[in-house]
């Protein structure tokens, strides 16, 4: 259940609780930058190995889908740069390269899905 405060403690003279000694101070990752600098080019290459070899046409609205994986890629230096963020940020950029590489591949799966549901509706439309 954790550490509980005392609700029977005295306030402090300036009229504010003391911090409770349970609660980490927030500290600085002087190391914040690496995850932006390993991420966000490796999402984009595996973005581009992706689009090239998923053998899908090369034109329509679809192919704007691999900019998610950049844009996910790219946030890991908006996030608080504190020790705390450190796993938030990694996770961020092993999701964006994840979906980079598997981007084509949902679609194919999607598409087949569709298809299966109009098959079995008799939707296919003639």
């Amino acid at each position: 259940m954790g550490i509980q405060p005392n609700p029977y403690a005295s306030p402090s003279p300036g009229g504010f609780a003391p911090c409770p000694p349970y609660v980490s101070p927030v500290v600085r990752d002087p190391h914040w930058w690496v995850a932006p600098l390993v991420f966000t080019p490796l999402a984009a290459l595996l973005a581009y190995v992706d689009f090239m070899t998923s053998g899908l046409p090369s034109g329509g609205g679809w192919a704007l889908g691999y900019l998610v994986p950049l844009v996910v890629a790219a946030s890991t230096s908006l996030t608080e740069r504190t020790m705390r963020r450190r796993p938030l940020r990694l996770a961020l950029g092993v999701m964006a390269c994840a979906f980079a590489v598997f981007y084509s591949k949902l679609l194919v799966l999607v598409g087949i899905g569709a298809f299966v549901v109009a098959l079995f509706t008799g939707d296919l439309g003639a």
